[in-house]
């Protein structure tokens, strides 16, 4: 297993158990001689819920995720045909979103959604996860705007 596994094995466990997987896959590297990438992966940060979250529909509503992202490419190249795309591929995440903090035992608070909202959004506007690999945020973004 690489260091890179392992991140993404990290960011698609439970909320719940992130702490423990971090453990359990850092103690993995080390028993395999990658001392130096298990000590890094004990330093990956705890995702907020709603960063959690949007990593999970990264991870687990990856069609809908990409046809957000196709949208939004399209979007960003001055093409408003894609608007009503990217407003259904958005609205249905979501939905997955709120399923999926219920079905984890988090609650899917208005404000968490509206932070998972602004996650897809500035995700869309850049076209990418930056700063973090993709599925694996740590921190809810901000929302996109004329900065």
């Amino acid at each position: 297993m690489t260091f890179e596994d392992a991140r993404r094995a990290l960011y698609q466990a439970p909320l719940a158990e992130f702490v423990k997987e971090r453990t359990r896959l850092a103690n993995e590297l080390r028993a395999a001689g990658e001392t130096k990438a298990g000590a890094k992966l004990r330093q990956q940060p705890r995702p907020s819920v709603s960063a959690w979250v949007t990593n999970q529909l990264y991870w687990h509503a990856r069609d809908v995720f990409d046809a957000m992202l196709a949208a939004a490419t399209t979007l960003r190249k001055g093409d408003l045909s894609a608007t009503t795309a990217h407003r259904e591929a958005t609205t249905a995440l979501r939905q997955r979103a709120s399923a999926m903090l219920t079905d984890a035992g988090h609650s899917a608070t208005t404000a968490t959604l509206h932070k998972v909202a602004t996650n897809l959004a500035a995700i869309s506007a850049r076209g990418d996860f930056f700063p973090d690999e993709p599925g694996e945020m740590t921190t809810d973004r901000d929302a996109p705007g004329f900065g």
